[in-house]
């Protein structure tokens, strides 16, 4: 089963068998939503999708310029 986890504003993480995936973590959502994140899908770069700064100071793997 998926447990899904709602972050604030546009951000939802999808877990499974200690996996993570979290969708969206924007400038209004929560920092922790990236902290069990082991991708991030960012549906496009608006702030309020996208935490360029919470991204960077995160472990999650990026190819953000």
């Amino acid at each position: 089963m998926t447990e899904v986890t709602v972050w604030g504003h546009a951000a939802v993480s999808l877990e499974k068998e200690s996996r993570c995936l979290t969708i969206d973590p924007g400038i209004f959502s929560l920092r922790k939503s990236i902290d069990r994140a082991e991708a991030v899908l960012l549906t496009h770069t608006h702030p309020d999708h996208l935490d360029l700064e919470g991204l960077r100071a995160s472990d999650v793997p990026s190819h953000l310029g």
